[in-house]
């Protein structure tokens, strides 16, 4: 955000206050006319649904809050806490209260792009079995592009053995550590897709497969929160693991 935007339209905004104190630190922030302020409020922060809530009334009553954003940052922890307690209908991309912006693995385009400005030709024209290895993350692609003067084939193996050998490691990076879906997520590795109809009768399916009684209404909220953070993504209609999640989670069951 700072890379993309003047330094003085980004703001950092606390919560320590009550209702009232939230709109009156809004309302004096007023963007020049056609200007966009953001308002940071960070990870740290322990917030939830009704300071959202309150957020958004202290925007439709700042004099300029058509033009200011509030973007309310979490962490795999915050973001689970904050999804186990949110009702259905905010799970929706298109609910009327907030957006959900995600920042998840890169995909096979932005990968591409990426190889060339790294300059790795050969890589590029490999896109997939570099996504297969690495499930497009950040963390394992710069480990990828330090070596990049030895072979492709020398690369693979160096990546292919750190991803063995740090199992655990990454699994906590990418949001697996400390919350406690990783059951019901390996059990996609056995099942390999879910179609919409079957995410739907998830919990019938998790129990049939011997997952044992699960709490109403808590599969979906995990399901969602692991798509955010790009544990699980869209193909075609059907969910699927991200591949290294796959094949790391995979061990899980063996």
């Amino acid at each position: 955000m700072k890379e993309l935007m003047e330094e003085d339209h980004l703001k950092q905004l606390e919560l320590n206050m009550e209702a009232n104190a939230l709109a009156s630190a809004l309302n004096r922030l007023r963007p020049p006319e056609g200007d966009t302020y953001i308002c940071m409020v960070d990870k740290t922060e322990l917030w939830n649904l009704r300071w959202l809530e309150r957020t958004a009334d202290a925007l439709r009553k700042a004099k300029r809050g058509r033009n200011m954003r509030v973007v309310f940052q979490a962490d795999p922890s915050q973001l689970w806490r904050f999804v186990e307690e949110l009702p259905d209908e905010y799970l929706l991309a298109d609910n009327d209260l907030f957006d959900w912006v995600a920042a998840e693995p890169w995909n096979a385009a932005f990968l591409r792009r990426w190889c060339s400005d790294q300059g790795l030709h050969e890589a590029g024209a490999k896109t997939a079995d570099l996504l297969e290895l690495t499930g497009g993350w950040p963390l394992l692609l710069e480990r990828y592009a330090a070596s990049k003067e030895k072979t492709w084939e020398a690369r693979v193996a160096e990546l292919d053995q750190h991803v063995e050998e740090n199992r655990e490691e990454i699994l906590e990076a990418v949001g697996l550590g400390a919350v406690s879906a990783r059951d019901e997520l390996a059990q996609l590795c056995e099942w390999g897709t879910l179609t919409t109809d079957e995410i739907d009768t998830y919990e019938e399916l998790w129990a049939d497969e011997g997952g044992g009684p699960v709490k109403a209404d808590v599969l979906r909220p995990r399901l969602h929160w692991a798509t955010k953070l790009g544990l699980l993504q869209d193909v075609d209609g059907s969910t699927v693991l991200n591949p290294l999640i796959a094949r790391l989670l995979n061990n899980d069951t063996r």
